[in-house]
């Protein structure tokens, strides 16, 4: 989507490379090292620049400390239910998040429900708030940069076709800019291995 809207899109598989334009950073890691993300995304957020923090709805330790360097705080996720039919209604559950601004004009956003939560710092703007009005997507200054916050599974293929989703997404493309990096480091992907040279005789 972002690549047919003329964004220039890179793929990071080295914590050591800088990003340009937006970084953005997708939970659930796949590889759970959480200096060599954190180290990064000051040293992006220290250029000024733009973090999308895209966080998944189950949460995990290295996510809930990646959040806590950054200056959010997290509610724990209760205890998934052990019944079959209840953990599949548990996990099929969605949520529909409602404009933090009611004169917005935006439409709602679909997500899978939130089992775990992350709150904003006090001086966040709440773009989204879910059913029981607890912030759900914000974005905040930090340093000199900005992080925007919002659930990973907004921007998922089975969601985009919502209006709202959709909506978010062309709203980003347009605010943020049009260069974005995605660490894919976290996410197992590494650089193509050196081609062998000749030997040295």
């Amino acid at each position: 989507y972002l690549e047919s809207r003329g964004v220039r899109v890179s793929l990071l598989d080295d914590p050591g490379t800088e990003a340009r334009g937006v970084l953005a950073i997708v939970f659930p890691w796949q590889r759970f090292d959480p200096d060599s993300g954190l180290n990064r995304i000051r040293r992006h957020l220290a250029r000024g620049g733009a973090v999308l923090f895209a966080y998944s709805t189950k949460g995990t330790g290295v996510e809930h400390d990646v959040a806590s360097a950054l200056g959010m705080g997290h509610e724990a996720a209760p205890e998934p239910p052990l019944h079959p039919l209840r953990w599949r209604q548990y996990a099929a559950a969605t949520s529909s998040l409602v404009p933090g601004d009611a004169d917005s004009g935006r439409a709602p956003l679909l997500v899978s429900a939130a089992r775990a939560r992350l709150t904003p710092p006090a001086v966040a703007t709440i773009l989204f708030r879910d059913e029981a009005g607890r912030p759900a997507a914000f974005s905040y200054g930090h340093g000199q940069g900005r992080v925007l916050v919002v659930p990973a599974s907004a921007f998922s293929n089975a969601r985009l076709g919502q209006a709202g989703n959709g909506d978010l997404l062309e709203s980003l493309v347009l605010a943020l800019g049009p260069e974005w990096a995605f660490d894919e480091f976290h996410h197992g992907l590494m650089p193509a291995p050196a081609a062998a040279g000749n030997s040295a005789n």
